[in-house]
């Protein structure tokens, strides 16, 4: 959703906080640690994330499933490998090309579903402003910025074909800036 605006470190705390069901939980903090786009975000299989029992290292997603047909490779990190194992071990014995999150009928919850599912836990969390599913993008691309990626690194995570899109996307904190302009104190 243009305008959707990323969660600052408080509010993610919030959300977590009250997300009250395993699916809840598991769609927000891989929204916010893999940073897809909701249609990949519900597109995933199981077998694209466990192997046997085990969380991948790497995600990767072929051009069929990304926007603008460039595949692209995302390191799982432990928050997103525990809350994965946690929804699977919540529903129970899964075939490998059962979605992670399944609709009601056959396939996958629908991007209007995980926005009216984030809607309410992100009311309960007591946020405000303009957030939908493309927040927790938009936050897992200003926390890499924040925490030092560069930025090739965040656009090719994000799958950015122009870097000035994820120049615009992620914005630029103070904090990423006085922590850029103190590096020079150190530099000579």
């Amino acid at each position: 959703m243009k305008g959707a605006r990323p969660l600052a470190v408080e509010e993610i705390t919030q959300v977590l906080d009250n997300c009250l069901e395993t699916r809840e939980e598991c769609l927000v903090t891989i929204g916010l640690n893999l940073g897809l786009r909701v249609s990949e975000l519900v597109s995933l299989r199981w077998q694209d994330v466990l192997q046997g029992s085990q969380v991948i290292s790497v995600l990767y997603l072929d051009h069929h499933r990304t926007k603008g047909k460039k595949p692209r490779a995302i390191p799982i990190n432990d928050r997103a490998s525990k809350s994965i194992l946690n929804l699977h071990a919540h529903q129970g014995p899964t075939a490998p090309e059962a979605f992670l999150f399944p609709g009601r009928n056959k396939g996958h919850l629908g991007a209007r579903q995980v926005n009216r599912l984030l809607d309410k836990v992100f009311a309960e969390a007591g946020l405000t402003g303009k957030l939908s599913s493309h927040s927790l993008r938009k936050s897992f691309g200003t926390l890499l910025n924040d925490n030092g990626a560069s930025l090739p690194v965040i656009q090719e995570l994000l799958g950015h074909a122009d870097i000035s899109t994820t120049r615009k996307y992620i914005g630029v904190g103070m904090d990423s800036m006085t922590r850029a302009v103190n590096v020079l104190a150190g530099a000579y």
